[in-house]
């Protein structure tokens, strides 16, 4: 999937202007679903609520990640290695509230 999140962001990135890539996936998601509120799993979690069964995620951009490479059996600088992981959102019509 990151590829495709991947993809999509290079796709997308000259039309952002002052938007983040994730607040531009958020708004297309919005858009796509009539939905309001997007959150994580364990954000809806924390709220008192649990995503139905078989509720599928919208991805987004985590936090980058780093990676650490060896070179010459050296460590290369973290910061020079990163990457964006997957997160995924869950909308208000894919959760119920927790008895």
């Amino acid at each position: 999937m990151n590829t495709q999140l991947t993809s999509l962001a290079k796709a997308l990135k000259p039309n952002l202007g002052e938007m983040s890539m994730n607040e531009m996936l958020v708004h297309t998601y919005k858009v796509q679903t009539g939905a309001t509120f997007f959150r994580t799993f364990k954000a809806w979690k924390e709220l008192g609520f649990f995503v139905k069964k078989g509720e599928k995620g919208f991805p987004i951009f985590s936090r980058p990640i780093g990676v650490i490479k060896t070179e010459n059996g050296k460590e290369a600088n973290q910061e020079d290695y990163s990457r964006f992981g997957t997160c995924y959102l869950f909308h208000e019509n894919q959760v119920e509230k927790s008895n």
